[in-house]
């Protein structure tokens, strides 16, 4: 039962967060607080969709396949699939050479140029509904301190980090919400400028970057993260004088806890939209929100939000909304690096898997069709 009209909301209902489970498989298997639980297991595990479980393997594969009592199995193409947990880049790159994969999740970064020099129709580059961005632990010193949080957003360069680093088509993000294709347009505000930068260190009470206490970067196990930290750390030292910048790599589930537990100075991060809209960014930075983890807080921007909820006229409610997140701009619990793309390698025998800004691909519709290309 909604509350007020919500245009939006069809498309609220769309994650897979929303998927039906099997409860009375649920029930049977005990603890649903756990995240791993028996009904998760082949075997036990009931799906309603085109494909269902077979075989898991933790850290080394999962397998499904068709499944005969899907309601459309007459129109599901593939037999099955294989998904490869595969953390190393490189790996899954050479992987995909060696014809041992038909899709990457990613490409290393430093293979994108040689990739696209070569117009290899293996690549492809799209957009996508993400920000991957730095956070703040707000209630430490000296993090706690707005301006200088200020300070180090300003002092990052978005364009060298895309064009240098990254090299993937990402964009420059000076505000938070991605550009939306339904007219939202999000306030720009966190743009290189060092001169910007130096007032506010020393608003913050810093003569100089020699002054500021050591502090560390986090970040969870990837090439392209520890790039991307680097390249901040060096900027934070070439443009404020700040010497005592550590950076810090953590496994996952580590890093995950570190930031949940509030155990950090600035951590990178990334999020993805659930929904086009930009309820699905800017509402995580609500007051005690589950995926906040800065400990900052606004009144008026959870004012704004509630007050969007209630609106129909979507012009209205984008106001209200870029009017909220104006606010997290000018208050930097987090600082916008840059707007995702999709950057992966993909098989030309695979077929009808199309650009979609989620990228939730509808597997029941893929298909693999032998080409000359392909059989090289």
């Amino acid at each position: 039962t909604l509350d007020s009209p919500t245009p939006l909301f069809p498309d609220v209902v769309k994650p897979t967060t929303w998927l039906p489970v099997h409860v009375p498989t649920l029930e049977k298997f005990g603890d649903m607080t756990s995240t791993f639980t028996d009904w998760q297991t082949p075997g036990n595990h009931v799906s309603n969709g085109a494909f269902r479980l077979t075989d898991w393997r933790i850290n080394a594969y999962i397998k499904v396949r068709k499944n005969p009592h899907y309601w459309d199995a007459e129109n599901v193409k593939l037999n099955g699939l294989n998904f490869y947990p595969i953390d190393n880049t490189v790996t899954e790159e050479k992987a995909f050479r060696g014809d041992l994969l038909h899709y990457t999740y990613i490409v290393p970064s430093n293979l994108i140029p040689r990739y696209a020099a070569r117009t290899d129709p293996n690549l492809r580059i799209e957009t996508y509904a993400g920000i991957y961005y730095y956070r703040f632990n707000t209630l430490e010193e000296p993090m706690s301190n707005p301006d200088f949080r200020r300070a180090l957003a300003y002092s990052i360069n978005q364009e060298k980090i895309v064009e240098f680093v990254t090299q993937g088509g990402q964009v420059p993000a000076y505000g938070f919400t991605p550009p939306s294709e339904a007219g939202y347009d999000p306030p720009k505000v966190i743009r290189y400028d060092p001169d910007k930068a130096k007032e506010y260190l020393k608003k913050a009470g810093f003569e100089s970057g020699a002054d500021v206490p050591e502090f560390t970067i986090i970040f969870n196990t990837l090439d392209s993260h520890k790039s991307i930290a680097v390249a901040i750390q060096d900027m934070w030292k070439k443009e404020l004088g700040i010497e005592n910048v550590k950076i810090e790599n953590q496994e996952w589930k580590v890093y995950q806890q570190t930031v949940i537990d509030m155990k950090y100075d600035v951590a990178r991060a990334g999020w993805i939209g659930d929904y086009v809209d930009p309820t699905t960014f800017l509402g995580i930075w609500r007051t005690g929100d589950s995926n906040n983890n800065t400990g900052w807080g606004s009144e008026d921007y959870d004012r704004l939000l509630l007050e969007s909820s209630i609106l129909s006229d979507t012009n209205e409610r984008y106001a209200k909304l870029a009017e909220a997140e104006s606010i997290l701009l000018d208050e930097v619990p987090v600082i916008p690096i840059y707007w995702y793309t999709r950057v992966y390698l993909i098989h030309p025998d695979v077929k009808n898997w199309n650009p979609l800004l989620l990228d939730n691909h509808p597997y029941k519709h893929i298909d693999l069709e032998r080409t000359e290309e392909g059989s090289n």
